[in-house]
């Protein structure tokens, strides 16, 4: 309702919206106090309102996901009476999780339970009714002890072939965890597990893995260690040649440098590894339940807890590294065999960092880019935008900033559904692209808006010239997957530094145009020149 009240008083661009704060309030239909029987009947009506209508009714209303109530509760699984009966017996439940094991599970400044884990507890306890106490332990070995002796009732992130006898049960998978090598950057390349033969691995003690390393590889030494930073410091003291643990834990405490010596490696043997959740096997009539709330995460919300809980921090930390390098080459000339041997063992190096910054450069690209037309999103648009004052501040050149608000497009949702709305969006992305050099930048600004960057132009004459061309590409599109449509956009423009100076009042500049243009019939755009 906000949002609604702050757009239809083209009061959008005075704010800025805070997701992570959240706040709720109850909403009430005003009756006559003598009228009992007419409230009866609108009681009885909104208890006829299902789930999936309710999201479907925001759906239609709310054209950003991020606005809504019932996203959280998508899909919400159907529990009959039997079930209901149960879980109303369990009383509350206890969830043990590890203090410092983050992204997956730690706890906050406040003891609070955070982590991808956190937000699984939540997504249990939103769909099953579940009051679930989080118990914080130090160490893997000492949580999995009371899970078996039922003084916790459940842990997240175990794997399935665990030894854990026939006290714990798992449920199926939810979440990928892959195991990961982290060794000295002078070790030979880790590509596959009979590597790991005669050598010195550190494990956290209580994990599956140690018995399955002790099966295979009898000649394996282990060193088992409390936690992740006991194993990585480990290695740095030689005492081990790599650590053992899941890839986003190593990665977590890597991304910061605080182990600059140490290099990541994925395996593929060890990779198909998942995350499952143990439940002491009292509570066997509870694992089905749980199996059903797990089916409910997609991959659109596994995008959404990676964004949240994996920071992206794009860091080698490898200078000190290529430094003692380049004087080992230097010292060394005169043997030929031995400086070949150096130069391939960089050479891997090079690769497997390379692949490091690769999948750091995706999730920055996920967090950065809207999910639906591969724009950049709000955010970036943000960043641009601060960086294009700076360099035109210092060259004292113009820039446009072009504010595109569709019209005809909620009816278009409305007659044809979201998915021709998601469609249309994609191809007025395309059609924006066609339209701009490739030096310049385009936003989705929020539902159907969008923001257009145009660098170092010469005059707004060059501005209009393209809104003409936006407008008239838009007018072209009449069919959406043999939909008929019709749309087009009312445009604002805002020039630097006529305009304004900063972020804020280019767009709220821009955005005020734009509604000059809509209240006189759109498909047209305004400048102040």
């Amino acid at each position: 309702m906000t949002s609604h009240y702050l757009l239809n008083n083209k009061l959008w661009t005075e704010f800025k919206q805070h997701s992570d704060i959240e706040f709720s309030a109850k909403i009430y239909a005003l009756t006559r106090h003598d009228d009992s029987g007419l409230t009866e009947r609108i009681q009885a009506g909104f208890k006829l309102i299902s789930p999936e209508e309710h999201l479907q009714i925001e759906r239609k209303w709310l054209i950003n996901p991020e606005d809504r109530f019932f996203t959280e509760q998508d899909k919400l699984i159907n529990l009959t009476n039997q079930d209901k009966t149960y879980l109303s017996k369990l009383g509350a439940l206890k969830m043990g999780y590890l203090n410092n094991w983050p992204p997956m599970e730690f706890q906050g400044k406040n003891g609070e339970f955070l982590g991808v884990n956190a937000d699984i507890k939540n997504l249990l306890v939103n769909h099953l009714g579940l009051s679930i106490i989080p118990v914080a332990f130090d160490t893997f070995d000492e949580m999995m002890h009371q899970l078996k002796s039922g003084e916790i009732q459940l842990v997240a992130s175990l794997a399935q072939h665990a030894e854990r006898g026939d006290s714990v049960s798992v449920s199926d998978v939810y979440w990928p965890s892959p195991w990961a090598i982290a060794s000295d950057l002078s070790q030979p390349a880790i590509l596959n597990i009979s590597q790991l033969n005669n050598k010195k691995i550190s494990v956290i003690k209580g994990y599956q893995l140690v018995s399955q390393l002790r099966q295979q590889f009898p000649n394996v030494t282990l060193i088992l260690v409390e936690d992740t930073q006991t194993g990585l410091d480990s290695v740095v003291n030689g005492q081990a040649d790599m650590f053992i643990e899941k890839v986003t834990a190593l990665a977590d405490q890597l991304k910061d440098g605080q182990f600059p010596s140490l290099k990541l490696s994925l395996i593929a043997d060890l990779a198909d590894q998942h995350s499952r959740i143990g439940v002491f096997n009292d509570l066997s009539e509870l694992l089905p339940l749980i199996n059903r709330v797990l089916q409910t995460i997609d991959k659109e919300k596994q995008q959404q807890l990676y964004q949240k809980w994996i920071e992206v921090d794009v860091s080698t930390k490898n200078n000190f590294y290529q430094r003692w390098m380049n004087w080992l080459i230097l010292g060394m000339v005169l043997v030929c065999l031995v400086t070949i041997t150096v130069f391939a063992a960089n050479r891997r190096l090079n690769i497997e960092i390379k692949c490091r910054e690769d999948a750091e450069h995706q999730l920055i690209y996920l967090a950065n880019h809207d999910n639906v037309t591969g724009l950049a999103n709000r955010t970036s648009l943000d960043k641009q935008l601060a960086t294009a004052i700076e360099k035109h501040q210092a060259t004292k050149s113009k820039f446009a900033l072009l504010f595109i608000d569709l019209d005809g497009f909620k009816i278009v949702n409305d007659q044809h559904g979201h998915h021709i709305g998601d469609a249309l969006l994609i191809k007025v992305s395309q059609l924006l692209n066609d339209s701009i050099l490739t030096k310049d930048t385009i936003a989705r600004f929020g539902g159907d808006e969008f923001v257009v960057l145009l660098s170092h132009i010469d005059s707004v004459e060059v501005a209009k010239r393209i809104a003409e061309v936006i407008l008239d590409k838009l007018e072209s599109v009449t069919r959406i997957d043999d939909k008929f449509v019709q749309i087009s956009a009312s445009i604002g423009i805002a020039v630097y530094p006529q305009d304004g100076v900063s972020p804020h009042d280019l767009i709220k500049h821009a955005d005020h145009l734009m509604y000059q243009a809509k209240r006189i019939g759109g498909h047209q755009y305004k400048s102040s020149f």
